[in-house]
């Protein structure tokens, strides 16, 4: 059985908007319901870059990949020689 690489991307891409969902309700909820001061802002804005670094990394990395190649799930065909052996038991 083949599986195409480009359908690594969908659970990929489920991951990265939950993953964006909750980030952004953590960064509402810090500046809104915390302390509103230099620290929790500055906090928020090195969570912020960090996130975008993270994304920027992974796009860049991801982007010489061949999406359109396939990989084998499962046991490979393996072709073994048949060998004849004489067994000294059979007549």
């Amino acid at each position: 059985m083949t599986l195409s690489l480009w359908y690594l991307l969908i659970p990929f891409g489920l991951m990265l908007v939950v993953w964006l969902v909750l980030s952004i309700v953590a960064i509402v909820k810090m500046l809104r319901f915390g302390f509103v001061s230099r620290p929790a802002i500055i906090s928020s804005l090195f969570f912020a870059a960090f996130a975008v670094a993270v994304l920027v990394g992974t796009v860049v990395s991801l982007r010489d990949v061949d999406w359109s190649a396939s990989i084998e799930i499962g046991a490979p065909n393996v072709e073994l020689p048949s060998v004849n052996i004489s067994s000294p038991f059979t007549p």
